[in-house]
């Protein structure tokens, strides 16, 4: 395994933040192939905890107690299987994606393109943020943060894009407990790993932006990743005039508070907080381990509600 292929990026964030889109213009860098969204990545790192205590239950008695594997190295191993599927499967994804070119959305300008990493933009990745980084030690993570009133306008016209319109204070909740959890990671593992970036930065200042998270992930800059930004995708369609927000709910103010927080608050640690860490892996070790939970996301959201409550930020 060559050094590049297992340090994916992880693109985090609400839904409606451009994750897509950012996913996108990563993807036009020769190193970089952007993925479509996953989801079966978060599955994965639940059942590989169950799957570690299942292995360890009688400890030195157990196959993994027996030959003393930790867990970090348990999902480390996996994380290498993982990463040798996406090497072994990207080729056939840029070639399909290939034979329906969509203008300047590509996975592949040039042949002579290495290809050598991957880009996930899955939203709720934000919740396994602990977990992904037990199976890619060198993941580099990046937390796009939009505007929570821009996000919640854009949810609720969801259905313009295929998506479902969202009731103004589901809109707000979810942005809250998807930022919350990736500002949570921001602090778990410090600025080496984990990358803000402002919406409005990434739309205004494009090359600016793409210079430094470039640099972030140790690539140098390639002014192709600007490409994508003329061609919309996703896009809500709204017209500034036509909603009246209830932007004084008590989801929209704790929405307000949160942000207006990220954005005061000292920009995190180069290392990271290791009492942030434990509140990310408690967090996620709690969704996994509630045999008596309900749905994982609905579990998800719950967590997320009580570390609110904690006013953890």
């Amino acid at each position: 395994m060559s050094q590049s292929d297992n340090k994916p990026v992880f693109v985090v964030g609400s839904y409606r933040s451009g994750t897509s889109i950012f996913c996108w213009c990563l993807g036009q860098h020769p190193n970089l192939v952007n993925l479509p969204e996953t989801n079966w990545l978060a599955r994965l790192t639940v059942d590989l905890d169950n799957l570690y205590r299942l292995a360890t239950i009688n400890k030195q008695f157990s196959h993994l107690g027996q030959i003393g594997t930790s867990i970090d190295e348990f999902y480390r191993l996996f994380g290498e299987g993982v990463a040798h599927l996406m090497r072994t499967t990207n080729p056939i994804l840029i070639e399909r994606t290939e034979r329906k070119p969509r203008g300047e959305l590509r996975r592949r300008r040039s042949p002579d393109d290495p290809k050598g990493r991957w880009v996930d933009a899955t939203p709720e990745n934000s919740h396994y943020i602990y977990a992904l980084s037990l199976l890619f030690p060198e993941a580099r993570f990046i937390h796009l943060l939009r505007n929570p009133h821009d996000v919640a306008r854009s949810l609720m016209k969801f259905s313009r894009t295929g998506g479902r319109d969202h009731e103004h204070e589901e809109a707000y909740h979810n942005w809250t407990r998807l930022t919350h959890m990736a500002y949570l990671g921001e602090k778990a593992l410090g600025r080496a790993r984990m990358l803000r970036v402002r919406y409005e930065e990434f739309i205004g200042t494009p090359e600016k932006t793409f210079r430094e998270v470039l640099d972030f992930l140790g690539e140098p800059y390639c002014a192709d990743c600007r490409k994508p930004l003329d061609t919309k995708i996703n896009s809500s369609q709204i017209e500034p005039e036509a909603l009246q927000m209830h932007e004084s709910s008590s989801a929209a103010r704790a929405a307000v508070e949160l942000y207006q927080h990220i954005l005061a608050a000292p920009a995190p640690g180069l290392e990271g907080e290791p009492a942030a860490l434990e509140v990310l892996k408690q967090a996620f070790l709690a969704n996994c381990r509630n045999t008596q939970a309900p749905p994982m996301l609905k579990q998800l959201g719950a967590t997320a509600r009580t570390l609110a409550r904690m006013k953890f930020w």
